[in-house]
């Protein structure tokens, strides 16, 4: 499975506080999984090009408050997501074999 987003934007709040800005959020996700005779293992990931698209500034956002980036608080502002969101790996084991 997979699914994913690239959107081109011009970014404009109107205010003193806010900004004009053109921006690209992105994001993919990937999920492969593989039943055996041991049990399942499933693998599952989550990729953004904020860092190169977006910046290390992120979005402009009036009102956006509560987070911080690199150890400062962000004020008017959402933080630019990670390149790596999420690498996993599950494996799922029964406790007991499977009756057919």
């Amino acid at each position: 499975m997979d699914s994913g987003i690239l959107y081109a934007q011009f970014n404009h709040q109107g205010s003193a506080r806010g900004d004009d800005e053109f921006v690209a959020p992105s994001w993919w996700m990937g999920m492969a999984s593989r039943d055996s005779s041991h049990g399942q293992l499933t693998f599952a990931s989550m990729f953004s090009l904020d860092p190169a698209l977006v910046g290390k500034d992120g979005y402009a956002e009036i009102f956006q408050v509560g987070e911080a980036l690199n150890g400062q608080p962000l004020v008017d502002r959402q933080h630019p997501h990670d390149f790596f969101m999420q690498l996993s790996g599950t494996w799922r084991i029964p406790f007991r074999p499977q009756q057919a």
